[in-house]
This record gives structure tokens, C-alpha cells and sequence, in this order.
């Protein structure tokens, strides 16, 4: 048997021509979100006997921060209850999934599946509101 050594050569990408379009993007330039987010902490979520304060949220779902709990990326979970924090929460079911999450950020991103009549009603009506408040605030 004979062996044969090989040389592994590395490319040069620093050298490389290639056209701008070409070259892979480090970020995301397009934002997928289609739907209208509210960042005031004005919806409270209830999921495995808990309840959370929604960061921002959208009628397509919500992110926690500060999050403990030990949820992952693709885990499934039952939306309990949802409504203005601070009030009685609606019960509602709604079925969910984790698009994201990190333990050291503490972090919880979760998409609806589905929305039952009453969570649409609620998170409708929670919209609307903020969408009220941000008509009569006094422009300058």
C-alpha cells in the first residue's frame, strides 16, 4: 500500500473578485415581519400556569424578556390567557410555538398557530386602544 500525502490549501477569500451581489450578506436587510408590533409592556400572556408581560407582540405573536423558564426553539405550548396586564385576563385557547429563545438573555420569542375567537377579540381590542392613545398624543 502506498500512501500519499496531501497538501490542504486554504483559499484567499480576501483576494476573491466577486461582484457585490454575489457575496453572502452577514445580516438580515429585509424585515420579514407582517405584522403591526406594540412595544409598551401592554399585554400579559398566560402559558404553563404562569403569566408573562409581552415585551412587543402582534397579532402573529409575542417576546418575553426576562424570561426563567426551559423552553426551546420548536416547542410546543398552550396559550391560557391573555388581556391587559394589570386586569383579568381573557381565557383563550391558543396553540404556539417557540421561534426563539435564550437562556443567558433571558429571552422568549413565540409564534401563534392559531387564534381562537376571544384571543383575537382581545388582542384586537388591546391594538385599538394603543392605536387611540398614539392619535390624541400632542404632536409638536
Amino acid at each position: 500500500m502506498i500512501a500519499r500525502q496531501v497538501q490542504m490549501v486554504e483559499p484567499d477569500w480576501s483576494e476573491a473578485k466577486q461582484p457585490d451581489h454575489e457575496r453572502p450578506k452577514p445580516f438580515m436587510t429585509q424585515e420579514r415581519r407582517v405584522r403591526e408590533r406594540v412595544s409598551d409592556g401592554s399585554l400579559a400572556v398566560t402559558f404553563k400556569g404562569a403569566t408573562h408581560t409581552a415585551a412587543n407582540w402582534s397579532l402573529g405573536g409575542f417576546v418575553i424578556e426576562g424570561y426563567r423558564g426551559s423552553l426551546t426553539p420548536g416547542a410546543l405550548l398552550a396559550i391560557e390567557a391573555v388581556g391587559k396586564p394589570g386586569s383579568e385576563l381573557t381565557k383563550v385557547k391558543v396553540r404556539a410555538r417557540v421561534v426563539r429563545a435564550n437562556a443567558r438573555k433571558r429571552v422568549l420569542a413565540v409564534n401563534f398557530l392559531d387564534l381562537d375567537s376571544c384571543a383575537y377579540r382581545v388582542l384586537h381590542e388591546v391594538m385599538a386602544e394603543r392605536m387611540r392613545l398614539l392619535k390624541t398624543d400632542n404632536c409638536l
